[in-house]
């Protein structure tokens, strides 16, 4: 692959991650290192012939955990993350909780679709991705149900005390969607909004609904993304995806 290839990799891998939910810094940290690698004069592949890994991290905008997912991408063609020893058991191990799903078919959830979430397996599910590992007609049905379900159950009604509050998320929301602005310092937080651009938005149409927003304090960093509800009794309301029962309370109050 040459310098352009890999850089448009890169950013396919951003959105991939940022869809599935990654950390916000790394994320961008794979969008940068593509930009870098676009710049660059020489071909990356012949700076790690010459040099491996280590020549990698001496790029600037490369660092030990975005020079590791170059690494596997130029010799395995496929870009990976960093992760503990243990950690590619854990989505194996919540994936086959669900009924229906044994370790094989979790396996080819993980390695195929990398999917290593409840969150982004009801989203395959939705954009109709996991028909390429054999899931479709009643035994989709089913799966999306007790993954909606599980997700509800980990989700409980109390509010995080790690993020802004429901209401200061629905209002930042509906002041970006009315074009009030894009960021905003708000009860200590610092919050900044755009609308999602990931594969998943433009294949669903929802470029214009979907509304990010990245929130800040110090030492504490996060995003989440409201939709308009399209399924359930919260349709037509909007959500903040992985809140969706403090949504519900809201939307009863």
């Amino acid at each position: 692959m040459n310098n352009l290839d890999l850089s448009n990799r890169m950013q396919e891998f951003a959105r991939e991650q940022e869809r599935q939910g990654a950390n916000l810094f790394q994320v961008r940290s794979y969008r940068v290192a593509a930009g870098a690698i676009a710049r660059l004069e020489i071909p990356l592949a012949l700076i790690f012939t010459r040099g491996g890994r280590l020549a990698l991290e001496a790029l600037p905008d490369i660092g030990k955990s975005v020079a590791y997912t170059l690494e596997t991408l130029l010799t395995e063609g496929e870009p990976r993350t960093i992760e503990r020893p243990d950690r590619g058991r854990e989505p194996l191990g919540l994936l086959s909780t669900l009924p229906g799903v044994g370790s094989r078919l979790a396996e080819r959830l993980h390695d195929r679709l990398g999917i290593h979430t409840l969150t982004a397996l009801v989203e395959a599910g939705a954009d109709g991705r996991l028909a390429s590992v054999g899931v479709s007609g009643k035994r989709l049905a089913g799966l999306m149900a007790a993954a909606r379900a599980r997700l509800e159950t980990m989700h409980d009604a109390a509010p995080p005390t790690d993020e802004p509050s429901l209401s200061l998320l629905l209002e930042v929301d509906g002041a970006y969607r009315r074009q009030e602005g894009s960021s905003w310092d708000r009860e200590g937080w610092r919050i900044r909004a755009h609308f999602a651009d990931t594969a998943l938005a433009h294949r669903r149409g929802m470029t214009r609904d979907w509304v990010v927003l990245e929130y800040s304090r110090p030492g504490i960093t996060g995003q989440r993304t409201i939709v308009t509800e399209t399924d359930g009794d919260l349709a037509g309301n909007r959500v903040v995806r992985g809140r969706e029962v403090e949504s519900r309370h809201e939307v009863a109050a």
